[in-house]
């Protein structure tokens, strides 16, 4: 058993039952509970701001993985001849990785729909307008504002997204459940409440809040820094490694598009990158690219554009392979392919 993390030989090598829930029992909580906090606190950024490892959604979390645990130590003893675990720790690192992102992705997606739904409303919408300020934030306000100096925009504080929220509430529109409102109503009736444009992430934040989406993007899904030696692999396909600024993601874009079809399709669809962003998003908000652009890079009319980003990112091959026709066998051949072919470029790309 050379291919066995020494840690795990007395467990595996155990007599009776009792003896092998003793010795789990002491790697759980002498080996695998420091680092399942520690991933924990690097990995997740929970709704309240905090990287508490002990809050509930942690505290839950924390039992996942342990549960996965107890299942592979329970399979690794019962096949001790099946493939082991070389580092415990490193091995338990990655559970915990794996768990976080997907709690996160499922987190996020009541709050990334709304601001995807947003931000399509507030560009076809006569009512709004939507501009590009420094350091390429995304601002918006009412048409029949004029001024767009995003210099002289103050940011909403606490105190102002509260009193906002408390006279949305009090409205008589609010008759009706807030998220079953139409989104143009809240959004008009949120910025003449504000009395100004504002950055479109603060929109979306208080808009969230109204109609009771608890949940936050997370930030940068950091991997485990202290006490770990190396950078956790990820299943998913990221492209923060590609992309540096603007000028990076238009150029990536660019070579993207050339791309065969089916690689294309796979990279664009399944695309995310570390703060849970896909690939449309990020194009959009840069103003590299327009909804109806992208609708004809793709042969779709805008409705079915939007129906399509809606589902993106497509983190799992089942789905993906489902969506584009093909195998799960075939998404991972094209993807393999696609990335070849971008490293490829990245490397040439930085002679």
């Amino acid at each position: 058993m050379h291919d066995v993390d020494s840690v795990l030989l007395a467990l595996i090598e155990a007599t009776n039952e009792l003896e092998e829930r003793r010795l789990r029992d002491e790697l759980l909580l002498e080996h695998a509970a420091p680092v399942i906090r520690q991933t924990l606190r690097h990995r997740l950024r929970l709704h309240d701001g905090s990287s508490n490892p002990h809050s509930p959604d942690a505290e839950d979390l924390f039992n996942d993985v342990v549960v996965r645990l107890i299942e592979k130590l329970s399979e690794l003893r019962a096949h001790p001849s099946k493939r082991g675990i070389r580092n415990f720790s490193l091995y338990v690192a990655r559970v915990t990785a794996n768990a976080c992102s997907d709690y996160l992705r499922v987190r996020k997606q009541e709050r990334h729909r709304l601001k995807h739904k947003l931000r399509n409303l507030l560009d076809r919408h006569p009512d709004f307008r939507v501009w590009k300020g420094e350091n390429n934030a995304i601002f918006c306000g009412l048409a029949v504002w004029e001024s767009k100096d995003s210099a002289l925009i103050q940011s909403v504080s606490p105190e102002q997204t509260e009193e906002v929220l408390d006279r949305l509430r009090t409205m008589i529109f609010t008759s009706k459940a807030p998220q079953d409102l139409p989104l143009s109503k809240v959004a008009v009736e949120t910025l003449r409440l504000i009395g100004q444009a504002v950055e479109l992430d603060q929109l979306v934040q208080i808009i969230a809040d109204f109609q009771g989406v608890k949940d936050r993007l997370p930030e940068s899904l950091d991997v485990v820094e202290s006490g770990l030696s190396q950078r956790l692999a990820d299943t998913s396909p990221r492209g923060d490694s590609l992309i540096e600024g603007r000028e990076s993601l238009r150029q990536y874009w660019e070579e993207v598009k050339k791309l065969p079809t089916d690689q294309r399709n796979t990279i664009c669809l399944s695309f995310e990158d570390e703060s849970g962003e896909d690939l449309f998003s990020l194009l959009v908000d840069a103003g590299i690219a327009t909804i109806p652009e992208l609708a004809a890079e793709f042969g779709l009319s805008s409705e079915q554009f939007d129906e399509l980003w809606m589902r993106v990112p497509m983190l799992d091959n089942t789905e993906l392979a489902e969506h584009l026709g093909a195998t799960r066998q075939q998404v991972s051949l094209w993807r393999f392919r696609a990335q070849s072919r971008l490293r490829k470029w990245l490397t040439n790309r930085g002679k």
